[in-house]
């Protein structure tokens, strides 16, 4: 009897970054209370390696209790190229622009407070959005320093 050699595909199994593992789903905002000028900041989490995945929490704060923050002033771009980032341990898409943004702006030690119109306000909720974009000017104006 002849040997004959048995041919075994493996499957493929792709590598995921450990982050990825942990994120259970996709982001859901919680509601602003706009009765208080309510306002969320992005607290940009540190990383030394500028490669590392974007991992961010989101903070409600009070606007009129004047929180620390930097403000992001960016264009938004082409929104088909889409980005995950990890806020609050759960998956959101962004454009390219803010993705690069975050990842330039990221220190390697220490933890940034931003405040980025694309993942601040939700963009989904007409009446948050409206009210978030008449105090705009504000947000900019108490911001201790406006990025470009």
């Amino acid at each position: 009897m002849a040997h004959q050699s048995v041919r075994r595909t493996l499957p493929v199994v792709e590598k995921t970054h450990p982050l990825e593992q942990h994120l259970t789903s996709s982001f859901v905002y919680n509601p602003l209370d706009i009765s208080t000028d309510g306002i969320r900041v992005l607290i940009l989490e540190p990383a030394e390696d500028r490669n590392s995945s974007i991992r961010c929490t989101l903070q409600h704060v009070i606007f009129s209790q004047k929180p620390k923050y930097e403000a992001l002033s960016y264009t938004w771009g082409s929104e088909i190229v889409r980005h995950g980032v990890s806020i609050d341990m759960k998956d959101f898409k962004i454009g390219q622009n803010l993705f690069d943004a975050l990842r330039h702006l990221r220190d390697p030690l220490h933890s940034r407070t931003l405040w980025v119109d694309a993942i601040c306000i939700n963009q989904s909720d007409v009446h948050e959005k409206n009210h978030q974009i008449g105090i705009m000017p504000f947000i900019y104006m108490r911001a201790k320093t406006v990025l470009v």
